[in-house]
């Protein structure tokens, strides 16, 4: 039989007895301590309330904005040690940008908006992501959009002369469209940055008024803006575009026919195409244009086989075979008023023929002088030395030339307009800091 649980024994505390006046002392000490102790207590919270406060001021939550555009977006602002961080958290995404200082009213609106629209715009590719991120490519268009980025990056005027007369400018309008001409001669290009203070000095508008005016002209679709990368390109085709407009017997057709052929040709072929073109008799101007045109672009193809026929003989060091190709390449460039490109192809099949067993050195070691130049030109521009890098490429594009790669040459020219553009984006974003 089990034995019953034991009871416990509690033994009463009693406080021993103390007299009345020690109690009194002992009692007005305690009351000392608690009194320190309480202003120890009230300053700490006082300053772990001034912490949290000034946090709680930094990192808010913007609830309007999902007020008005009736979304579950939400933004917080994280101060961070050299920036913040403005973060959008929508039903399905989160979009974060980088800034400098507290974000602005309008930052926080196209944020917000931004990441309503990408997510209703990639949906579908959001719902079934698969690690495939190409799909959201297009959303450049959207940041674009949204950000209003055309303020930093190059812009392009419109080809078309009557794009601009349909756009029904206002006189503010009108006076910037003027001035952003003038500045879209001198490269092809503009920056907005220049082209406000270029209107502020002719014009004596005020500034709040220009930049009104510049979002106009951008939702109007006449400021192109296109990314560093692609800027010598259609800077380009906007200087060539300048030039043929200048022969004023030419249709829309006709000039679009001229621009495509000059834009594959060299300086001196232009100019004397140009210049023929205006021979051409008026009534059959656009036939003979045509035919024209046509006879260059089968030149073009013929002198392109001979070239990757040239490459082939000199890997096999077949200098004979690469003496004649170059002379028949030079004559081809003769036919296309590439003058000074074939004296130089000329001279080269000249070279191939007297000094075969020299050029059978001379080429490779041309391309690895070039090689390093490129590698040294890449880290330059890395390390953000664009005047240095561009040398580079200017001294890769000749190195192309005297191999007689021509295509490659004009590729480098473009990299040393590349190193140009970004020198000078550089500065603008030094100057706008």
């Amino acid at each position: 039989m089990a034995r019953p649980p034991k009871t416990p024994r509690y033994i009463p505390f009693q406080k021993p007895s103390i007299p009345e006046d020690k109690k009194k002392k002992e009692n007005k000490k305690q009351d000392k301590v608690s009194k320190k102790e309480e202003e120890k207590k009230k300053k700490k919270e006082g300053k772990e309330k001034q912490k949290y406060d000034k946090k709680k001021k930094k990192q808010t939550i913007d609830e309007k904005s999902q007020e008005v555009l009736g979304t579950a977006c939400v933004l917080y602002t994280y101060p961070m040690e050299q920036f913040q961080i403005c973060l959008a958290d929508a039903e399905d995404i989160m979009v974060a940008v980088m800034l400098e200082s507290e974000p602005t009213e309008p930052i926080k609106q196209s944020l917000t908006t931004f990441a309503e629209a990408f997510s209703k715009k990639f949906k579908k590719y959001i719902d079934d992501f698969s690690g495939k991120v190409s799909d959201f490519a297009p959303a450049k268009d959207l940041v674009d959009e949204h950000f209003n980025l055309f303020l930093i990056k190059p812009i392009i005027l419109p080809l078309d002369p009557e794009v601009i007369k349909k756009a029904n400018l206002n006189s503010a309008e009108h006076s910037i469209m003027k001035v952003a001409n003038e500045l879209s001669k001198e490269r092809g290009f503009f920056f907005t940055a220049r082209l406000i203070e270029e209107v502020i000095q002719k014009t004596k508008m005020p500034r709040d008024r220009i930049v009104k005016a510049i979002f106009g002209l951008n939702d109007k679709g006449l400021f192109n803006a296109v990314d560093i990368e692609q800027v010598a390109q259609f800077a380009e085709r906007r200087m060539l575009w300048d030039q043929i407009s200048e022969i004023k017997i030419l249709t829309l057709e006709d000039k679009n026919l001229i621009l495509e052929d000059l834009l594959v040709s060299t300086e001196d072929s232009r100019k004397i195409f140009l210049d023929r073109v205006q021979d051409f008799p008026k009534k059959k101007l656009t036939e003979q244009l045509i035919a024209e045109i046509e006879n260059r672009k089968r030149i073009r193809e013929e002198r392109k086989i001979m070239f990757s026929q040239l490459d082939d003989s000199v890997k096999r060091d077949d200098f004979t075979t690469a003496a004649q190709l170059l002379s028949n390449i030079a004559t081809l460039s003769a036919q296309l008023y590439e003058n000074l490109v074939a004296q130089e192809f000329a001279e080269r099949a000249q070279l191939f023929s007297q000094t075969a067993q020299e050029m059978r050195s001379r080429v490779p070691r041309l391309r690895q002088e070039r090689n390093e130049a490129i590698d040294k030109a890449r880290t330059m521009e890395i390390g953000g030395k664009y005047d240095e890098a561009a040398m580079l490429f200017d001294q890769a594009s000749k190195l192309s030339v005297e191999i007689g790669e021509m295509e490659e040459a004009r590729k480098y020219l473009e990299e040393v307009e590349r190193m140009k553009n970004l020198k000078e984006l550089a500065s603008l974003r030094e100057a706008l800091k």
